[in-house]
């Protein structure tokens, strides 16, 4: 399938409604269906990519919460208009000297921006590790962070809680402190990138 129109309401940066009615499609020549978000930090760019998320994966809209509400006595309005289907024969890059390059052995069940840029340039991001780490919580069927810490990482793959969580020692996996010190940054020392890279290795190498 490919998207035609996106209006969003009263989702997070998005207060009033906000349309994009010019994605551009697919036409069968080299480089149509290409879209580019551009703007500053804080614009909304990823807020357009989690409202499609939203529509299209279970998973992604129980993750929906109250600070999702730009406005909290107004109801969030996301519609997504799709037109026929198609298949994604493959994903490409154009590398630097103008050579195309096929981009194999995806992961996650969705085209990601951050997974084709870890496959075709080697850049490891935290988005990135939070995909694929909330896609092995789906994919496994384990709801909670500390159960699916527990049950993937030590009981299956037989790695030990060595990680400090909430100020207690010894609690977590080292996949699952990451995890959190992403997400509570400044609780948490930083996490370097060449350890992040491996971090991701190793979640890839889960599936």
């Amino acid at each position: 399938m490919f998207i035609k129109k996106l209006n969003i309401n009263n989702y997070r940066l998005y207060k009033e409604k906000f349309q994009i009615i010019d994605f551009n499609i697919p036409n069968g020549e080299c480089g149509s269906g290409l879209n580019l978000i551009v703007g500053e930090n804080g614009c909304g760019k990823t807020t357009i990519l989690d409202s499609i998320s939203l529509c299209t994966l279970e998973y992604k809209a129980n993750l929906f919460n109250i600070s999702d509400l730009n406005t909290i006595n107004d109801n969030t309005i996301i519609e997504l208009e799709m037109d026929e289907q198609f298949e994604v024969k493959k994903t490409i890059v154009i590398n630097n000297d103008k050579t195309v390059s096929e981009i194999k052995d995806f992961k996650l069940s969705y085209l990601s921006a951050n997974e084709i840029n870890f496959l075709a340039f080697n850049y490891s991001s935290v988005e990135y590790y939070n995909e694929l780490y909330e896609e092995l919580m789906f994919i496994n069927n384990l709801e909670g962070i500390r159960r699916f810490d527990n049950e993937f990482f030590i009981q299956k793959h037989k790695l030990k809680a060595e990680y400090p969580e909430k100020g207690k020692e010894n609690m977590v996996t080292k996949y699952t402190y990451i995890r959190n010190a992403i997400h509570h940054r400044g609780s948490y020392d930083e996490i370097a990138d060449d350890e992040l890279y491996d971090a991701i290795l190793f979640l890839r190498a889960c599936f």
